[in-house]
């Protein structure tokens, strides 16, 4: 990914939040992470992107915030100089003007991590379900189709207004393996 990413999960918080935690990520010094953290006393999403240019790390809050035991899906886009986030299908604006974003990303090579941040150890108290990786951005549309009123469509193929699938790079749908092993689903 060097000009275009879209990250997507489904997942539910279910206790105590720290200053963050992590949902997915593959990297600390580069690449992405996708987690929660608590602004103003509510529950926000907030994902970061390591650009040419710099970090961009801001929460982004839907109204009342995120509640606990609740179902949610969640995806950030950037390319083109522009970045966006969607809960539930629908674009959410950052708690705070936002510093302008720009240049290439700067991905990593490392692994990717579920649950926690190998580096700083924020480990997400929840459930995920759904996680999955582009090298484009989708469009709104397509978000909306994934989340599909709450009953994910499989990103590994094409469906009415999702049309990505030749794009995804990396899909978990957390129903197949067992322990800690899990599946990819990109084909």
């Amino acid at each position: 990914f060097t000009d275009a990413l879209t990250v997507f999960a489904r997942f539910k918080v279910t206790g105590n939040i720290g200053s963050q935690q992590t949902i997915i990520e593959n990297g600390d010094s580069k690449g992405f992470v996708l987690g929660i953290t608590t602004n103003s006393n509510m529950l926000s999403i907030n994902p970061h992107l390591k650009t040419s240019s710099g970090w961009y790390n801001y929460p982004y809050s839907i109204e009342g915030g995120l509640q606990y035991d609740t179902w949610y899906h969640v995806a950030f886009t950037y390319g083109s100089n522009i970045f966006k986030c969607y809960v539930n299908g629908e674009e959410v604006s950052p708690n705070y003007t936002p510093s302008s974003i720009s240049g290439n990303i700067e991905n990593n090579n490392e692994a990717l991590s579920f649950g926690y941040d190998a580096n700083w150890q924020n480990y997400f108290n929840g459930q995920i379900d759904d996680a999955a990786v582009w090298n484009s951005v989708l469009s709104a549309t397509e978000v909306n189709a994934l989340y599909n009123s709450g009953s994910s469509i499989s990103a590994s193929v094409n469906s009415g207004d999702y049309v990505s699938s030749s794009n995804l790079k990396a899909y978990w749908n957390f129903n197949a393996g067992q322990g800690d092993i899990l599946y990819d689903h990109s084909g």
